[in-house]
């Protein structure tokens, strides 16, 4: 069954557990702007589709209503979002998340070689 955008989003949102003030924000939009879209008064340009398809760990496709197979990405748990939503609030930029993961994974090598 194929769906418009506004619903999809409005489940993705649902499903996440996001707010549309936090999605304004992470899209740097109005919250207004999200209301819109999700009553169908007014649709985002592509680049917001990839954007708000990444955001989601979804496909454009999936957004419009082409298809309706989220992708792996759309299971990870609500944790890691909620983290990646807490460290871009933060202006922690991807370069320091990738640095991070990999001192973890530094140091739970190490300990495991002792």
């Amino acid at each position: 069954m194929m769906t418009m955008f506004n619903e999809r989003l409005k489940e993705l949102r649902a499903e996440k557990k996001i707010t549309q003030d936090a999605l304004a924000k992470d899209m740097n939009v109005s919250k207004g702007a999200v209301a819109m879209w999700e009553t169908g008064k007014r649709k985002p340009d592509m680049d917001m589709l990839k954007k708000i398809a990444a955001y989601f760990g979804t496909t454009v496709d999936d957004l419009i209503g082409v298809e309706n197979t989220p992708s792996k990405t759309n299971q990870l748990d609500e944790a890691y979002f909620s983290l990646v939503r807490r460290a871009q609030s933060e202006g922690i930029e991807p370069e320091d998340i990738e640095l991070a993961i990999n001192t973890i994974k530094a140091l739970r090598s190490k300990n495991k070689g002792e």
